[in-house]
């Protein structure tokens, strides 16, 4: 059987039984309204720090369109302007005969070549003298878009006594190409 309980422990049971009834609403009712506060603090937080990021952002928009329209007119001598790569190849063919003719040598065959996607890609053969190579590579290094000669092969001729050899340079030139949805 039990024994009664002295006054005094009847105050321990009762001090016991009222911590942990305190310690019991502490834990389901003020801990949770204490986590509510920091959580929605730490929300709060993290949105101003989303709104000054956002307000530099659109700050910065004037800036980066004036670089992105310097970066667009400074591509156009990197790339050429083309809807797909037959005409770029059209394109690339009628810069290399211009510039034939415009040093004095003479075109041969001309042929498209595959070329990496987003390329533009011909081989031809040029039949020019020395002097005249070197200008036409001079030439195709001084116009945007600038070209990449991925190949260049040259054979001699013999020609008359104090004339000028003549040589046959066979030539792999490409080009990027910009898509026309681009532009």
């Amino acid at each position: 059987m039990m024994r009664p309980l002295s006054a005094r422990e009847r105050r321990m049971v009762a001090l016991l039984i009222l911590f942990a009834l305190i310690a019991a609403l502490h834990l389901a009712v003020v801990q949770p309204v204490l986590d509510g506060f920091a959580q929605r603090a730490a929300e709060r937080e993290r949105l101003q720090l989303r709104y000054v990021h956002n307000l530099r952002a659109i700050a910065a928009i004037p800036r980066l369109r004036r670089q992105a329209e310097r970066d667009r007119a400074a591509l156009t001598g990197y790339v050429a302007d083309a809807s797909t790569a037959e005409a770029g190849r059209d394109l690339l063919r009628d810069r290399l005969q211009r510039a034939v003719a415009q040093v004095g040598g003479a075109l041969g065959e001309s042929e498209d070549a595959e070329g990496r996607p987003g390329w533009a890609r011909v081989r031809a053969v040029v039949r020019c003298s020395y002097p005249q190579l070197v200008a036409l590579l001079g030439l195709l290094q001084r116009q945007p878009p600038w070209l990449v000669i991925e190949s260049l092969s040259i054979t001699g001729q013999e020609g008359a006594a104090g004339a000028t050899p003549l040589l046959d340079v066979d030539l792999d030139v490409s080009v990027p190409l910009r898509a026309a949805a681009l532009r």
